[in-house]
């Protein structure tokens, strides 16, 4: 079973597609993202035709599944009569076939619509089950683009023609043997000049917004691990060879302006290193470490006064309470006893770099919106007391 997690347009889903006993039509399959998707099929009991106008060429295709499985369709016309004939006895259609440049009779109207048009027709007139067809990230967004225009195009006439398509968008697909980087590569062998190519917030659509949705997506399906491919670059210039360890649990309270603090979850990405002797604290049943010279957000269950931010040389288990607060998952604010347990003289450190009057928020509990305990680097006036009522 594969789940497809759909990111087109407006409407987002999740969907369990099972290939076991099914019958599998995959055009485009000899290319570079179809002899990946051919391999990973024939992990399953499915019968897979995959259509090309070549099939001299593709031979080696046979070899990725069982005897048999894998059947090499020559279709050297795209009509009516031979689709209908090829689709009549099959389940499942997957539409792979795409360009990034236009040529003498391969036109981004012909591939990027026609085709579509007509499978997606045919598919619905011989009851396929499903259809699935590759779009690209963006096509509703780009403007004055051929490419993104037929692609949208095809979109349209598959949503029309097939009840229920799975259409999916992805971004730059690359890797071994692909068209896009290699193109890239050509260019860069012969010219200093390279083109980009992009659109207003495409970035941000695809590093932040869709990896949101997919996660979100992922955990309501059910999705037993979620890997995410991101960069070394969003660390910066390192000045250590050292692997980096990275906790995204961590937060930032900033209280560089008193009258409007403001917190907010952030990554680890920019970390510094440093050498410097730790304590560990208990606070709440949890034992954490920290750096010996840097403060923690001490307050009164009792009283419920504003908090103060103590040196923790200074706690000397004198019963002080820790500050615990989560606002992402309650408003409700915590109090943990905070006991020293143990003493480190030279402990090696990467840590966020946190501005004046910021905290850097550690979580004590468990879960995905865990209470966080609060330590600061550098204490100023503005941080000596932070008015809790203003954050909520």
């Amino acid at each position: 079973m594969i789940i497809f997690i759909i990111l087109t347009g407006s409407k987002k889903f999740s969907m369990r597609l099972d290939f076991q006993g099914k019958t599998v039509v995959i055009f485009g399959g000899a290319g570079f993202i179809g002899k990946r998707l051919v391999s990973e099929l024939s992990r399953y009991p499915c019968k897979i035709f995959v259509v090309t106008r070549k099939p001299n060429n593709h031979e080696e295709l046979r070899i990725l599944a069982g005897l048999g499985q894998i059947t090499i369709v020559n279709l050297k016309e795209y009509n009516e009569n031979n689709l209908t004939e090829l689709l009549s006895d099959c389940d499942i259609v997957i539409n792979l076939i795409g360009i990034l440049a236009e040529q003498r009779g391969s036109s981004f109207k012909y591939v990027h619509e026609v085709l579509p048009d007509l499978l997606s027709k045919i598919s619905k007139e011989v009851k396929i089950k499903k259809f699935i067809h590759l779009s690209a990230l963006g096509v509703n967004k780009i403007k004055n683009s051929k490419y993104a225009k037929s692609k949208l195009n095809g979109e349209t006439f598959v949503t029309k023609n097939f009840s229920n398509p799975i259409i999916i968008r992805p971004s730059v697909v690359f890797g071994a043997e692909d068209n896009f980087v290699n193109l890239f590569n050509k260019i860069a062998s012969i010219s200093p000049l390279i083109p980009i190519f992009g659109a207003p917030n495409l970035t941000k659509d695809i590093n932040y917004k869709s990896t949101i949705e997919l996660a979100r997506l992922s955990k309501k399906m059910g999705v037993s691990r979620f890997i995410y491919a991101s960069s070394q670059s969003m660390y910066g210039i390192s000045d250590t060879s050292d692997e980096l360890e990275e906790d995204i649990r961590f937060a930032v309270l900033d209280n560089s302006d008193p009258k409007d603090p403001d917190f907010f979850f952030i990554p680890l990405i920019f970390l510094e290193s440093f050498n410097a002797p730790a304590m560990v604290l208990e606070i709440a049943g949890k034992e954490i470490m920290m750096p010996l010279d840097w403060s923690i957000a001490v307050g009164d269950s009792t009283s419920g006064n504003d908090l103060e931010v103590l040196p923790l040389t200074s706690i000397n288990n004198r019963g002080f309470e820790a500050f615990l607060f989560n606002p992402i998952s309650s408003y409700k604010i915590d109090y943990g006893e905070i006991k020293i347990t143990n003493f480190y003289n030279d402990v090696k450190w990467y840590f966020p770099k946190v501005k004046n009057g910021q905290l850097l928020a550690v979580p004590i509990t468990e879960g995905d919106n865990p209470l966080c305990a609060y330590f600061i680097k550098e204490i100023s006036r503005q941080s000596e007391l932070i008015d809790y009522g203003l954050i909520l």
